[in-house]
């Protein structure tokens, strides 16, 4: 790829959109009315509650602006994976900037009325999250804890060697990536956390994937799988939104039904050599399992009227009952 210097031209536009971006990411944040400021500003102005983090908005402008400039000047295929979660009025100032999201909601068109309305939307009862949620155009994925951006990165570039992703590691994840050596290696470090923010990205990016691990240990990204899961529920419920790959977990004991998208699949591959189903009957007779009547409500009311309060008399008697 040949080296391309900005022109003073192009850097005046860059410079005038990052500082628009800038204002829509504040605005949402704080006001609930005079959008451009043509009114000297009053309390009334404000939100009474304010839910977002303003101090990272313009970095994540100011690089958002340059990725633009990428994508146009050598048509980059590029994804922007932002690890600043609470900044999440800066992705929708520029999901507006650049008519994406009035595209999905007509109403908030570009103009001063939309702008009205999208700070009256912004982090507020019916309308969108303070962070990049699904009803935001362009999310692939939301939430999760501090760490994951940079797994999700990486799973986005695996076997796509023409995509440009660019991460921003968001705070909390410096000093403290499970996911990246000191010297910032990633590929060795195998974990459950790692494979599974690899996969959410390698997903996330029109494929499909499969993540294997022993059931005893796909417990420790329950947290990511729980976010991942209410990402897909708000997702289906937006007519707007393209289907999305589901994750596909391959344990070891069970084996539940598969379903291609909007999905998180459980695959569990059975010990046993071949399929075994007792009935009731054959579980007795193969386990020596039963019903005890002494467990039923009835009898056991009756029994405890009937031994009062002597306790050790009433264990040593449902010791005698279970075997």
């Amino acid at each position: 790829m040949q080296r391309a210097s900005a022109g003073v031209d192009e850097l005046d536009v860059i410079d005038a959109y990052w500082r628009a971006a800038d204002c829509l990411s504040a605005g949402p944040i704080y006001l609930l009315g005079n959008p451009l400021l043509r009114e000297p500003l009053a309390a009334y102005h404000i939100k009474p509650r304010l839910l977002s983090h303003w101090g990272t908005c313009p970095g994540l402008n100011l690089i958002y602006a340059h990725l633009n400039r990428l994508i146009r000047s050598h048509d980059q295929f590029t994804v922007f994976i932002g690890g600043l979660g609470h900044s999440g009025s800066a992705m929708v100032a520029n999901a507006y900037l650049k008519g994406t999201f009035s595209e999905v909601y007509p109403q908030v068109e570009q103009s001063e009325d939309g702008l009205r309305e999208l700070m009256h939307r912004f982090s507020f009862p019916g309308g969108i999250a303070n962070h990049v949620g699904p009803e935001v155009p362009g999310s692939i994925h939301e939430g999760g804890e501090s760490g994951y951006a940079l797994a999700y990165a990486y799973g986005a570039a695996l076997d796509n060697p023409d995509l440009l992703v660019c991460c921003v590691i968001g705070d909390g994840e410096v000093p403290g990536d499970q996911d990246m050596a000191v010297d910032g290696r990633v590929m060795e470090i195998l974990s459950e956390h790692l494979c599974q923010g690899w996969l959410e990205g390698y997903l996330l990016t029109g494929r499909h994937g499969v993540f294997n691990s022993y059931e005893a240990f796909v417990h420790i990204i329950d947290s990511m799988l729980n976010q991942r899961a209410k990402w897909l529920k708000l997702s289906r419920e937006l007519p707007w939104r393209e289907p999305i790959a589901s994750l596909n977990y391959l344990l070891s004991s069970h084996l539940w039904r598969l379903r291609s998208r909007h999905r998180v699949n459980g695959v569990v591959a059975a010990k046993n050599d071949v399929p075994v189903w007792l009935s009731p009957d054959e579980a007795i007779d193969h386990l020596g399992i039963g019903a005890w009547e002494w467990a039923g409500t009835e009898l056991a009311v009756e029994h405890t009227r009937e031994y009062g309060d002597d306790v050790p008399e009433i264990r040593d008697w449902t010791w005698a009952a279970a075997r």
